[in-house]
């Protein structure tokens, strides 16, 4: 099974390094993504009230984290220091071809649900929603084994526009330009289309205020 691909530190304009992520830094990685994706329409969804999203965020994205970084597919962005754990400013998680793992929906909504995290069973349910209609966009693009996923992709807000995102994305679509990811904003479709991606579908949840866009990229 192909591991996430080994990428040398990496110096951006802004004088950080790009690094595989280890376990010690499931804390940090985890508090990126939940900061990140504080405000992203899905977890909005599933949890409207933003004081409980925002404490609920991290342990969701700890357990999430934890199997990905011991199989290597996960990469941060840090800035030079003496404790590159605490320093993250952005993190990204491939599953690369030959590895597919379960649509983000259904393996968020099961997660929560071991982790006995749902306050309410709606909330699974609305997860289900959503995990059904990228099922659909996924069928539909025939997205296989031999596609790169682009399953997560987060940066701290104030260092967006920086080049940390690019750092994280480029040196992988170089090696495997087919590829795919997911996304709810319209801001993120235009992120995406700057690296090669183009909108294959789009599916809406009028229930929950969602659009779902499904990005691929022909390589």
């Amino acid at each position: 099974m192909e591991q996430a691909p080994t990428l040398a530190p990496l110096a951006t304009a802004h004088g950080h390094v790009v690094r595989r992520l280890a376990p010690a830094d499931i804390s940090a990685a985890a508090d990126v993504l939940a900061t990140a994706f504080a405000a992203d329409p899905g977890w909005v969804a599933l949890f409207p009230d933003e004081a409980e999203r925002r404490a609920i965020l991290p342990g969701i994205y700890r357990v999430v984290l934890a199997s990905d970084i011991r199989r290597g597919r996960v990469t941060g962005v840090a800035r030079p220091g003496p404790d590159l754990h605490s320093a993250l400013d952005g993190v990204a998680v491939w599953h690369l071809p030959g590895d597919r793992p379960m649509e983000m929906g259904d393996r968020v909504a099961d997660l929560l649900a071991k982790a006995a995290l749902l306050p309410h069973a709606r909330v699974l349910n609305r997860a289900r929603a959503v995990s059904a209609g990228f099922a659909e966009l996924r069928a539909a693009a025939g997205v296989g084994e031999d596609t790169a996923d682009l399953y997560h992709l987060g940066v701290r807000p104030e260092m967006q526009g920086r080049g940390v995102g690019s750092s994280l994305v480029r040196p992988v679509l170089a090696r495997h330009p087919h590829a795919w990811t997911e996304t709810m904003t319209e801001t993120n479709v235009a992120m995406y289309e700057r690296y090669g991606f183009a909108v294959f579908g789009e599916r809406r949840l009028p229930a929950l205020g969602l659009r779902l866009f499904g990005m691929r990229r022909a390589g």
